[in-house]
């Protein structure tokens, strides 16, 4: 099954049906000002959040970024 691409239009259900690669949950998130770090769950809670029509600048972090 091939994966599509990401758009704001897509579902949830639908970007959860395909496995991410970090590298591209990272480069989604970067595309729309989302945070950039994190596991891979986190990432995709934050893109989950975004698609559910939450705006970039109120989704934060769920941690600290360590230094």
């Amino acid at each position: 099954m091939n994966q599509p691409q990401f758009t704001t239009k897509m579902t949830v259900s639908t970007f959860q049906k395909y496995c991410w690669y970090k590298n591209e949950l990272v480069a989604i998130c970067q595309k729309y000002h989302l945070p950039t770090y994190g596991t891979k769950y986190e990432l995709v809670q934050y893109i989950i959040s975004f698609l559910e029509g939450k705006s970039a600048i109120q989704i934060k972090p769920l941690r600290k970024k360590q230094l």
